[in-house]
C-alpha cells in the first residue's frame, strides 16, 4: 500500500502595518504639501513625491485640471 503525504500549507505573512495617528498639530492646521509629502513617503512613491509640487505649479499656471495634473504625474517617460 502506498502512503500519500501532504505538505502543510505555507503560512501567509500576517505582519500588519501600523499607521501612526496624526499628531495634534497635523489635525489642527494641516499643511497640504507636508501632509501629501508624508503620505507619498508612506506609500513609497518617491518619484511622485519629488515631482508633485512642480507639477502642481505648472498645472495652476497653465490652468490645467487636477485630473490632468494627476495623469501627468503618473505617466512614465
Amino acid at each position: 500500500m502506498t502512503k500519500t503525504t501532504t505538505k502543510p500549507a505555507a503560512k501567509k505573512s500576517t505582519k500588519a502595518t501600523r499607521r501612526t495617528p496624526p499628531s495634534p498639530q497635523q489635525t489642527a492646521n494641516p499643511d497640504p504639501t507636508s501632509r501629501l509629502t508624508d503620505q507619498l513617503k508612506e506609500l513609497r512613491l518617491p518619484t511622485i513625491r519629488d515631482q508633485f509640487q512642480e507639477a502642481a505649479i505648472r498645472a495652476a499656471t497653465e490652468n490645467l485640471s487636477h485630473l490632468h495634473d494627476l495623469s501627468e504625474l503618473t505617466t512614465l517617460g
